[in-house]
């Protein structure tokens, strides 16, 4: 069983090591580690949208399939839910419920039952 990879660590790996990183965001190597020793010490809980990225196989291809930048799966893996019109997008071609995938206040909003 594989060990599931922070998004920094996806990150530092993106780019090919701590030091590159540290380079691209104009930050030193040990800031990186800080960053890194806090990142594995407090992971962050496993949501819906990852369950998008793993079936499209990866944040690239799933970006790539909703035309939108890699920046913006990103994003939404960091925020743990898309934009409505993605969520709807990603259900059309991943089977992934919509209502999983929106944010709590869109679920909330729509009531007990609403259909989003």
């Amino acid at each position: 069983m594989t060990k599931k990879q922070t998004g920094l660590q996806m990150a530092i790996a993106h780019v090919g090591g701590v030091s590159k990183l540290a380079k691209a965001l104009a930050v030193s190597r040990s800031t990186v580690g800080t960053w890194l020793t806090a990142d594995v010490a407090t992971p962050r809980a496993v949501t819906t949208v990852d369950t998008a990225v793993e079936k499209a196989g990866g944040a690239t291809a799933l970006a790539r399939s909703l035309g939108v930048t890699p920046q913006s799966v990103w994003d939404w893996l960091v925020k743990g839910y898309v934009p409505l019109a993605r969520a709807k997008e990603i259900e059309m071609q991943f089977g992934i419920p919509r209502n999983d995938l929106v944010s709590p206040k869109v679920r909330s909003s729509m009531g007990v039952g609403g259909e989003l």
